[in-house]
């Protein structure tokens, strides 16, 4: 429950500020594509806070939407757990 309280919070937060200070731009991945540190919305998740959250969204902003690709753990190589075929 307090992961999931920490992803609804931080899906509240990329959308409401994208290029706040720890959002990361991947161009790696395409234009428009960051990642977000879930830990970094800790402090919005509530009273029970998930003690230490590793992993990151990788999402992009499209007009009025929020599209989050993968969920991944920060130990976690990028370039291997991503789908070519699917683009960024």
């Amino acid at each position: 429950m307090r992961y999931e309280r920490l992803i609804v919070s931080a899906l509240r937060d990329v959308p409401a500020q994208p290029d706040r200070h720890g959002s990361s731009v991947r161009q790696e991945l395409g234009p428009g594509v960051r990642s977000w540190p879930l830990r970094l919305s800790r402090a919005h998740a509530g009273a029970q806070r998930a003690a230490r959250p590793r992993h990151v969204l990788i999402d992009k902003i499209e007009p009025d939407l929020l599209v989050v690709r993968q969920r991944l753990h920060d130990a976690m190589d990028l370039a291997r757990h991503r789908e070519a075929d699917k683009g960024w």
